[in-house]
């Protein structure tokens, strides 16, 4: 037997093991939907757990926009193991409990939001068939349990990082190069319109004045 969950658009919150209470009779969860809810600011933790597992995929949940969503509790996705996409991008999220996905183990995305600031413990721990991240800039720490078990897990991508690389790589280059600017020394006559002391202070180099031989 299986059951179904639908809600009202004004519901905010969903508290702790609400699955396994309203599936009492060993029923199997077959579909979750909240519509359009633009409301909802908190997900329990060990939300979908049920007596008998779910049968929930992409197509059949449903949490609505998430657009005001605060708080994930810790396993609050345990037993969904048929999901391979889950959307937090619009959501209030900065951080999440601990291993929030835990047997989520057909999740192949994972979508943060601008928002975060911590990827906290086992965020992403067991996900196996994870391949790409991507980690906005707002994020200024990463548990280091975060990624365990992620074996397949080719590239994180963090928003921002490769631009500041590039940089850095330009700045490493620079440091200590000898930059000449050739032509006359009266400045009005330089083939680089440049002011080397700026250079200099910027780029810590030496800007030799080099003047063509006639």
């Amino acid at each position: 037997e299986s059951f179904v969950v639908e809600g009202e658009n004004n519901i905010a919150s969903i508290g702790d093991g609400f699955i396994m209470i309203t599936g009492n009779n060993g029923s199997k969860l077959a579909r979750f939907d909240l519509g359009t809810n633009r409301s909802l600011k908190s997900i329990g933790s060990g939300l979908f757990v049920a007596y008998k597992g779910n049968e929930l995929t992409d197509a059949n949940l449903n949490l609505g926009t998430l657009e005001s969503l605060e708080y994930v509790g810790e396993k609050a996705f345990w037993g969904c193991s048929k999901i391979t996409t889950l959307d937090f991008s619009k959501s209030k999220l900065t951080t999440f409990e601990k291993d929030p996905l835990y047997n989520c183990k057909a999740l192949t995305t994972v979508l943060l939001p601008d928002t975060l600031v911590e990827i906290g413990a086992k965020l992403f721990s067991g996900l196996y068939y994870l391949t790409n991240v991507n980690i906005p800039s707002s994020v200024t720490k990463i548990d280091d349990t975060a990624f365990s078990g992620c074996s397949n897990i080719a590239e994180i991508h963090i928003s921002d990082i490769a631009k500041w690389c590039d940089i850095a790589k330009v700045l490493h280059d620079l440091k200590g190069a000898r930059i000449g600017l050739m032509g006359h020394t009266m400045e009005a006559m330089y083939d680089m319109h440049a002011d080397p002391t700026a250079i200099a202070s910027a780029f810590g180099v030496h800007v030799p004045l080099l003047e063509i031989d006639d």
